[in-house]
């Protein structure tokens, strides 16, 4: 597994294993470490890299290297998801002086072009994996086995989707309302949609562990299409919809679409193939990337959000019924 400068347990352990024991006992910061100290740790998203149908969601090869460049340059180290949920929890963790959590969704083969970039200077990722992407790889994403040389490559895997999370719903209770973790299909009872969520999540999770690449359930979850019933056009999705995800999920992910603080929820900054140096940068110091309350189990009601702007198309859609 990779190993982070500061944490050299890093990978998939429990994030209670984190500690500083060695600051601790010898009351010295050691390889520009410091204990907690972190106030707000970007987290940046991407998908693709040199995609063929220019995607608004693919940055090319030279322009992660030059974010990259920029991150060392500005003395960013990266860290594990258990690291982050460590810190998250206020746990004695050590962590870099300045610590960032660098995440891709949805195992696209293209993807793997990152990974020399990343290992020439020292950076390590993680990959939010789609189950069903990789039990049916069609030349698009990444299967099972390119997921184990991923990991070995110094990647960090955690959940995205289960077999059927990322697609969209061919009929839908609510007219074009069509994700699958979102939305009710036609016709739908809430207990059956509620049992198909669940079921998804649940398989997925099983998935990654019996291939190996987890060693217990994924501790962060990235929200395929970032919606989690925002819009409010079905209102018992959104009532509880963030609350079981916290309730399986110490961290929550999305991009920003009805953003609010709670249930776990936690700020991404999705890198677009527009993105700027300059806009790269200014991400970087979002407050949104500050400390909250520290995770718990998530209630049954979620606060309503009034968000209408609509998520980004991220992958090639499959239509489920």
């Amino acid at each position: 597994m990779p190993s982070e400068r500061c944490a050299r347990d890093g990978g998939h352990a429990p994030a209670k294993r984190h500690g500083g024991v060695l600051t601790l006992l010898l009351g010295v910061t050691l390889l520009g470490c410091t204990a907690n100290a972190a106030t707000s740790i970007p987290v940046l998203c991407y998908h693709q890299l040199n995609s063929a149908d220019n995607s608004l969601v693919s940055v090319t090869t030279a322009q992660f290297t030059q974010q990259m460049d920029y991150l060392v340059a500005q003395g960013y180290q990266t860290i594990s998801p258990d690291q982050y949920v460590a810190w998250l929890q206020g746990s004695s963790a050590s962590l870099p002086a300045k610590p960032i959590l660098i995440t891709f969704d949805d195992n696209i083969l293209n993807a793997d072009a990152a990974t020399a970039v990343l290992k020439a200077r020292n950076l390590h990722a993680t990959m939010y994996v789609v189950s069903g992407f990789a039990d049916n790889p069609d030349g698009w994403n990444m299967d099972w086995a390119a997921l184990k040389t991923l990991q070995a490559n110094g990647w960090y895997i955690q959940l995205h989707a289960g077999p059927l999370g990322h697609a969209v719903l061919a009929g839908s209770q609510v007219a074009g309302c069509t994700y699958f973790y979102g939305c009710r299909k036609a016709g739908e009872t809430f207990a059956a949609y509620q049992a198909r969520v669940q079921s998804d999540i649940t398989a997925g999770l099983a998935a990654l562990i019996s291939k190996g690449l987890l060693a217990s359930n994924s501790q962060t979850l990235a929200v395929p299409w970032d919606y989690i019933g925002q819009d409010n056009v079905d209102p018992q999705v959104p009532a509880w919809l963030p609350g079981y995800f916290a309730s399986k999920f110490l961290v929550v992910f999305d991009q920003d679409w009805g953003y609010s603080p709670g249930y776990n929820r936690r700020y991404r900054f999705e890198v677009h193939s527009d993105t700027t140096l300059a806009q790269f940068t200014a991400a970087l110091t979002n407050s949104k990337f500050g400390t909250p309350v520290a995770p718990t189990g998530g209630p049954t009601t979620a606060p309503p959000t009034t968000s209408t702007t609509k998520p980004t198309t991220t992958t090639k859609p499959t239509t489920t019924t």
